[in-house]
């Protein structure tokens, strides 16, 4: 329950993890010997310690960018803000494990390692692809740089959230693919690839085919694990139409298997329908509906009916040696018998029934096949309205988001989404009992994904509602990173023109943290100059003025006057914090 997690936040501890020093004494307990007196690490002596593992060369496979080394400045860095609980905005407060978190999602991924590190079985993130879409909210104007570095920060934090047999399924188009594998190469580690699956997401239809290359109709998803060698899959199973070659009928398949009748099946049903043959069946009825008969007939006649498949020199010995007497007695057919299934042999080949390959999928009997890494089976039109909401673009079925989480989690196992959108994943999250955690920093109106997780509370019917027998219940605790500066960088960002911009700089000089180096009076006189600045030039400089420092509140400042926190902030974080008053 609620009251457990909120146990699990160390009282009193104001930032989140330092990975620097956890990494530090990590190392400090395999090699406490490179350790010197002030605790510093001594480099030379640890090159000592490991001998011929440290690699001294330069020349290496990998790849980088402007920006990259920047990255690990920014992971290392603790993050100082307050995640503020809002009751209002919460289903059952004090009840849920569930958490959907407003704010930046670094931040907040820094702020989860206190809670959650290797706690998370999977993580599912949906990015933006850097396409330059005007209707995206994120900022739209990445350049390749930015985006890697954007991705690598987050990445890398959210890897240590990972249990250590845990998963992260990526979302990504043709065109940042082949950067973000290298990126998660570096990350996740080139050993811990697990798979990337092609997803088809469209038709080809009307203006959509008028391409100078062939029309692109699938995204992708790049599969990592935490741990290969800890990860273990189980083989996952999909409908598949009848198979044409299971077409051999035992007639009489309750007589001893010595005495058993075999005829070809197409030819059997076309008689027993009042046709010569199978030629005159599919003339007569149409090949499409004669091969309706025939599935519908092989799903209900599934025990006796089979084909023969191939027995390999490697099976067990004793099937090899009955399909090599079986082949000089030709007709005849041969049991082995087994502890769970016989296995019966003729002309050299195993009678293998169609009954293997039917499968209960949702409720219902059907032929099945493995899941492979491509998924065409999963509709993406007809899906605006589920959850009851609307995103134009980006908005994933909740029949994908259903196969991820249960080919990789088992329920009560918590998931992860820092990149909720429009708030799929936990809300199927919810439907199919996990626990879930998302993070998102876009106000999407009406279509937010707060409102689609309290549309799921209260019973929301569609998307895979139906199949899982959706009732509706549950709850979940809504939290926010209090903002301060951030709150001057979100309304400069909104700004439209420069008049909006000047009414937001004076704002600022009375109730933002300026960085220190700043003169107000200066900044005043180049009033004139700063007009003749483009409008994102504008912008540029107004945030520069800000002290990063300061975007948002820091937990031991709540009570401090100058960040306006209010009574029903404070008593609520106290109480969630276990802060003593």
């Amino acid at each position: 329950n609620w009251r457990k997690l909120k146990m699990e936040i160390e009282k009193l501890n104001l930032e989140s993890m330092n990975i620097t020093e956890n990494q530090k004494a990590k190392l400090k307990e395999l090699f406490p010997e490179v350790f010197t007196e002030g605790d510093k690490i001594d480099f030379d002596r640890l090159k000592m310690t490991l001998g011929e593992v440290i690699d001294s060369g330069k020349e290496r496979y990998g790849m980088t960018w402007n920006g990259k080394s920047e990255c690990f400045r920014l992971v290392q860095q603790p993050s100082r803000a307050t995640l503020i609980p809002a009751k209002e905005e919460s289903v059952n407060f004090d009840e849920s494990e569930n958490l959907f978190i407003e704010g930046d999602n670094l931040e907040v991924l820094k702020l989860l390692q206190k809670s959650y590190f290797g706690k998370v079985k999977m993580i599912y993130i949906d990015p933006p692809y850097n396409t330059g879409n005007d209707s995206f909210k994120y900022n739209d104007s990445f350049n390749h740089s930015t985006w890697l570095t954007f991705m690598k920060n987050r990445l890398s934090v959210a890897n240590m959230l990972l249990t250590k047999n845990g998963v992260i399924f990526i979302n990504v188009d043709d065109k940042e693919y082949s950067y973000l594998k290298v990126v998660c190469d570096d990350v996740f580690g080139r050993e811990n690839f697990l798979n990337v699956i092609a997803v088809k997401t469209s038709d080809p239809s009307g203006h959509k085919t008028v391409n100078p290359s062939p029309y692109s109709q699938t995204e992708y998803i790049l599969l990592y694990a935490k741990n290969k060698q800890a990860y273990k899959y189980e083989i996952q199973y999909i409908a598949s139409d009848y198979d044409s070659g299971y077409n051999q009928l035992i007639t009489n398949f309750d007589a001893p298997f010595p005495e058993w009748q075999i005829v070809g099946l197409f030819d059997y049903l076309a008689k027993e329908k009042g046709y010569k043959d199978t030629r005159d069946a599919n003339k007569q009825l149409g090949h499409n509906v004669f091969q309706s008969i025939v599935a519908d007939f092989a799903l209900e006649n599934r025990e006796r009916i089979f084909q023969g498949t191939a027995i390999a020199d490697d099976a067990a010995k004793d099937i090899v040696e009955i399909r090599n007497k079986s082949k000089s007695s030709l007709g005849d057919i041969f049991k082995v018998a087994r502890e769970k299934e016989d296995v019966y042999i003729k002309d050299g080949r195993q009678i293998y029934f169609y009954s293997n390959k039917v499968r209960e999928i949702d409720g219902v009997l059907t032929p099945s096949k493995p899941l492979t890494n491509l998924w065409t089976d999963i509709p993406y039109n007809g899906i605006s309205k589920e959850g009851g909401v609307k995103l134009k673009n980006g908005k994933k079925p909740e029949k994908l988001l259903r196969r991820i989480i249960e080919i990789s989690t088992e329920p009560n196992d918590i998931v992860l989404d820092f990149h909720l959108g429009s708030g799929t994943t936990c809300a199927v999250a919810h439907k199919l009992g996990r626990q879930y955690i998302g993070v998102e920093q876009l106000d999407y109106g009406q279509n937010d994904s707060v409102i689609r997780l309290k549309n799921v509370v209260n019973g929301d019917s569609t998307g895979v509602s139906k199949i899982v027998n959706w009732q509706g219940g549950g709850n979940f605790v809504y939290l926010e990173l209090k903002k301060y500066n951030q709150t001057f960088i979100d309304q400069i960002e909104e700004a439209k023109d420069t008049e909006a911009l000047l009414k937001i700089w004076e704002q600022m000089k009375s109730k933002s943290f300026l960085n220190y180096i700043v003169d107000i009076k200066k900044q005043d006189e180049h009033l004139e100059e700063f007009k003749t600045l483009t409008l994102a030039d504008q912008k540029q400089h107004l945030c520069e003025l800000l002290d990063k420092n300061q975007l948002y509140v820091n937990l031991s400042s709540l009570t401090d006057t100058d960040f306006a926190c209010t009574e029903e902030e404070k008593k609520v974080t106290q109480d969630f914090y276990q802060i003593k008053k």
